[in-house]
């Protein structure tokens, strides 16, 4: 499952790194500003915590008395608790 986004990952750094036609050498910048790197670096980030996120992940490896080498998937974990249905714009209304 995380083929696809490996994929859109590759192909969103070669789009990057690909100069564009219509632009000249003298009309671009050679160092893209912090703005556009910042931007550039955090969406790389979430691409790879999306990524990570769906890799299967395992227990650490056993050895059984055959010598063969066993390694177990992890269960999945349980779901989040569902979100406070308060509103996030009123505060906790107590008297006291």
């Amino acid at each position: 499952m995380a083929r696809p986004f490996l994929i859109g990952i590759v192909a969103a750094l070669i789009a990057a790194a690909a100069p564009n036609p219509q632009s000249r050498a003298q009309d671009r910048p050679a160092i893209p500003s912090d703005a556009v790197a910042r931007a550039a670096l955090d969406a790389l980030r979430r691409a790879l915590a999306e990524a990570l996120l769906h890799l299967p992940h395992y227990t650490a490896p056993e050895i059984n008395d055959r010598g063969d080498i066993i390694i177990r998937r992890k269960p999945a974990p349980a779901p989040s608790p569902p979100a406070s249905t308060r509103p996030a714009d009123r505060p906790d209304e107590t008297s006291t």
